[in-house]
C-alpha cells in the first residue's frame, strides 16, 4: 500500500505568478494532494482559483467555510485559514477563524497542522516569496519532526521576507530557486510511492 503524498505551499507577495508557473508545469496524472495558502483577500480567492484552474492540467478549487476532503491529484486553495484534520477517517481541510489573524490565510497554521500526520503521509512543505515571517515557524515545526522543508531562494523570490525568516530560523532543509522548486515537486511526486 502506498503512502499518501501531500504538498503544502505557502506564499504571499509575488506568490500568484509563482504559483501559476508551478501549476502549469505539473504533469497529469499527478498523485499527490496539494494545499496552497496564498495571502489574499478572501473575496478574491475564488477568482484566483479559477485562473489557476484554467492554466493547470490538474483541478484547482477554492475551499469553503467547512470541511473539505482532500483527493489525490487535486489542488486546494485555502479561502481562509485552514488546518489539516481527519474527518470520518479521511484527510481533510477544516476552515477556522483565528483569534487575531494577521494574514488570510495563515500559512503557519496550515504547516503546523501537518505535524500530527507525519507518520501517515509523505509531506513536502514549501515556503515561497512574501513579506513578513508567516510560514517560517510552521516550516520549522515540520523540519524538527524530520520533514524535508524548502524555502525559496533570494535569487527568485519577488520579496525575500518569509523565506529569509525561514532561513534565519534554520527552518529550511533546502533553499531553492523557483525552477528548482518545480523540479523538487515533480521528483517528490515521482519518487515517493
Amino acid at each position: 500500500m502506498s503512502v499518501q503524498k501531500l504538498i503544502l505551499i505557502g506564499s504571499s507577495t509575488g506568490g500568484p505568478g509563482h504559483l501559476e508557473n508551478i501549476l502549469k508545469r505539473l504533469p497529469h496524472p499527478f498523485h499527490a494532494k496539494i494545499v496552497i495558502a496564498q495571502h489574499m483577500e478572501r473575496t478574491l480567492i475564488s477568482s484566483f482559483a479559477g485562473r489557476l484552474n484554467s492554466i493547470s492540467a490538474l483541478s484547482v478549487q477554492a475551499t469553503g467555510d467547512s470541511i473539505t476532503p482532500l483527493d489525490n491529484g487535486e489542488i486546494y486553495l485555502c479561502s481562509q485559514s485552514s488546518r489539516l484534520t481527519l474527518h470520518n477517517g479521511v484527510l481533510s481541510l477544516e476552515s477556522v477563524i483565528p483569534d487575531m489573524p494577521t494574514y488570510n490565510p495563515l500559512i503557519d497554521l496550515l504547516f503546523k497542522s501537518g505535524v500530527p500526520f507525519i507518520k501517515q503521509l509523505h509531506i513536502l512543505p514549501i515556503l515561497l516569496t512574501g513579506i513578513g515571517e508567516d510560514g517560517a515557524r510552521g516550516l520549522l515545526a515540520l523540519k524538527e519532526e524530520g520533514i524535508d522543508t524548502i524555502a525559496e531562494s533570494e535569487t527568485s523570490a519577488i520579496v525575500y521576507g518569509m523565506p529569509r525568516s525561514a532561513r534565519e530560523m534554520g527552518a529550511a532543509s533546502r533553499i531553492l530557486d523557483l525552477e528548482e522548486i518545480i523540479e523538487a515537486i515533480i521528483q517528490f511526486e515521482l519518487n515517493h510511492v
